[in-house]
């Protein structure tokens, strides 16, 4: 920023070239200054249109029209641009983090390559021959390129994500499934192993509901447990792996519950089903099991 120091402390931001009707193309609001205009060509002094969270960030307490500031890289120290606009945040992330952006029109700047943003009603397929016979009526000597919508771009940018999601999704439902099985096994020789307890229980007037609401009370209290020592653990852990969920958060609500719902009716059934049997034992088999 003109009129401070050079920092050492490098701030992310993002830089993109554009034309004057870019913004309106993309529905970006103008919230204060100017636009770019015919006037800003290359002879003419450098200008940029900033996002509101680089003006937040760098001018808080002024008004960013008319300061100057330039980018300095390792092996660039730019020219000084000229603040003549500021325009909405958009986010240029699928996380929806927005970072200070400042625009630089494209008669200000060189590339060899730039794409082209087109904004329509009408289907798509309707749309390529037209763009391809304008593009090449500017220019001849363009060379056959791609159309493609933002939807299509989006997906290309999702691709590795949806694979990394799918991936940990996989591990995440084996890892249900041995809980499942182990939780099972546990509850049953947890049962199997009060079977004389049950017996006695019947035997001194216990009613089967009772016996059953009895073991299912206890197994719960445990499986409670375990919810909240899990609950605790995906929530930490859930933090880590956020970059590599996809359309939902470290703390899903659905997922959670989910998980929950499958486990406790794995355990009603491995402590259910085994009292069922038990109550059902003979009495004098049920007083000799060890």
């Amino acid at each position: 920023m003109e009129g401070r120091p050079l920092s050492e402390d490098a701030q992310r931001h993002e830089r993109d070239l554009v034309s004057d009707s870019y913004f309106r193309v993309l529905g970006i609001p103008l919230r204060q200054g100017r636009w770019f205009s015919a006037a800003d060509v290359h002879d003419s002094p450098p200008v940029a249109v900033i996002n509101q969270t680089m003006a937040r960030r760098f001018w808080p307490a002024e008004n960013p029209i008319g300061k100057r500031f330039k980018e300095v890289l390792p092996g660039l120290d730019g020219a000084w641009v000229t603040v003549v606009g500021i325009v909405g945040d958009i986010s240029l992330n699928r996380d929806g983090s927005v970072a200070p952006i400042f625009y630089r029109p494209i008669r200000q700047w060189s590339l060899a390559r730039l794409p082209l943003v087109v904004r329509t009603q009408s289907d798509l397929l309707d749309l390529v021959a037209a763009v391809r016979t304008a593009v090449r009526s500017v220019d001849a000597r363009i060379p056959y390129f791609d159309i493609t919508t933002v939807e299509q771009q989006r997906e290309e940018i999702d691709r590795p994500r949806r694979f990394q999601t799918g991936l940990v999704a996989a591990f995440a439902v084996a890892a249900l499934v041995l809980a499942a099985v182990g939780l099972y096994g546990l509850m049953s020789y947890w049962v199997e192993q009060r079977v004389r307890e049950i017996g006695i229980r019947v035997a001194l007037g216990a009613t089967s509901q009772g016996v059953v609401r009895l073991v299912l009370r206890t197994s719960f209290k445990w499986v409670s447990v375990g919810v909240i020592i899990g609950i605790g653990g995906a929530l930490a852990f859930g933090r880590a792996l956020s970059s590599l969920l996809f359309g939902i958060t470290s703390a899903d609500p659905v997922t959670l519950v989910a998980v929950i719902a499958v486990l406790t009716l794995v355990a009603a059934a491995a402590a259910g089903f085994p009292a069922l049997r038990a109550i059902k034992v003979d009495l004098g088999v049920a007083l000799r099991h060890e």
